[in-house]
């Protein structure tokens, strides 16, 4: 059995790779869409790991990471709610972006409003986002904060998001 803390890394990383509804595979190719712009100036998440984060090991660019921040105890007396503190740590690298300066920090951003948008929208009938699509034991994901930055891990020119994510999980039964 998994503990609340696996689950909400889990089910956050199976929500944002899946095949069908994923990042990559609806969320930026729709924003390209909309946007009237190709890969060349926002190209799918090439790497997505979890539990830690190795942009200065990777191999592959853009690069995000599931890491946790923090857990709660029980939310309220006896509601069997807890919280998990998830950072998401998204690195493009300067090469990964046709343009300048300016269009590699858009990019950025674009992420950012892309991971904004997956915990949001409608994924099916009935299903919402911000449940990271209806996960076992996940009662509501919400992005809380998103921090701009560099990874000062990598000796390349590169720009970071961090985005902090709380998920509010159950006591598994």
């Amino acid at each position: 059995m998994a503990t609340f803390t696996e689950r909400a890394v889990d089910a956050v990383y199976a929500y944002i790779t899946d095949d069908a509804t994923g990042l990559n595979a609806e969320t930026l190719p729709a924003l390209r869409t909309a946007l009237g712009i190709d890969s060349s100036i926002l190209p799918d998440v090439a790497t997505v790991e979890k539990w830690y984060h190795r942009a200065a090991q990777a191999n592959a660019f853009p690069y995000l990471s599931i890491t946790v921040d923090s857990t709660s105890g029980e939310v309220e007396a006896n509601s069997r709610f807890y919280d998990v503190r998830i950072q998401l740590g998204l690195v493009v690298l300067d090469a990964n972006i046709d343009g300048n300066e300016v269009d590699v920090v858009t990019a950025m951003w674009r992420y950012g409003a892309a991971l904004n948008t997956i915990m949001q929208r409608r994924t099916g009938a009935g299903s919402q986002g911000w449940t990271l699509g209806q996960a076992s034991g996940i009662i509501r994901a919400t992005i809380t904060a998103e921090t701009p930055g560099a990874d000062p891990g990598l000796a390349v020119p590169n720009v970071a998001l961090l985005i902090d994510l709380l998920v509010r999980t159950s006591e598994a039964y």
